[in-house]
């Protein structure tokens, strides 16, 4: 199947990463001091999540417009559709086209694997 694939990434996220340069990289020394002062008010497993997502969107960017990636916070609106349709429950997971890695196989390397293969690469 070759074509555009769709990555959503959904977990509970701080909202500074929505207000802040994309992949929570922050691009000068004011958005660095803004963003890190705001990551220091969120749990640490939520800015773990945070981050390992941001390097999985950065990891599969390479692929260009070939492949559309979005993150979802689990408690904005899309991120309580996104739950129920794929039965998340809240729990951390990626959909690439209607498949969904959760648990376990929320494994970088596995994802990337399956997103080439969807390419026909």
């Amino acid at each position: 199947m070759r074509g555009k694939v769709k990555v959503t990434i959904y977990g509970l996220f701080p909202t500074v990463y929505f207000t802040t340069a994309p992949c929570c990289h922050f691009t000068t020394p004011e958005e660095e001091r803004y963003g890190g002062e705001q990551l220091r008010e969120y749990p640490w497993w939520m800015v773990h999540d945070l981050r390992q997502a941001a390097a999985l969107a950065e990891r599969l960017s390479k692929y260009g417009r070939s492949v559309k990636v979005e993150l979802v916070s689990a408690d904005s609106l899309k991120g309580v559709w996104i739950s129920l349709r794929y039965g998340l429950k809240g729990e951390p997971a990626v959909v690439v086209n209607g498949w969904v890695f959760k648990g376990p196989a929320l494994d970088p390397d596995a994802i990337e694997s399956f997103v080439r293969r969807l390419l026909g690469d």
